[in-house]
């Protein structure tokens, strides 16, 4: 279940990277968001878990460009 579960994040995160740069889930993708953080451990962005999820997954390193292809 949780293997399907990184997958459908993958397909996302590839399907939001080929968006225009004017779509919402796009400019939400892009954002910084500011503020302050928590003392302690950082939070992993969701970003952060599609990067673990490729390298563990389909042994990709720049998941940016090979979702283009």
């Amino acid at each position: 279940m949780s293997t399907h579960i990184k997958l459908m994040r993958l397909w996302w995160a590839g399907h939001v990277e080929q968006m225009p740069e004017t779509r919402v889930a796009k400019k939400v993708f892009l954002e910084n968001m500011g503020g302050k953080r928590l003392v302690g451990k950082p939070t992993a962005r969701w970003e952060d878990n599609v990067i673990t999820d490729t390298r563990d997954l389909l042994g990709i390193r720049t998941w940016r460009g090979q979702s283009r292809d």
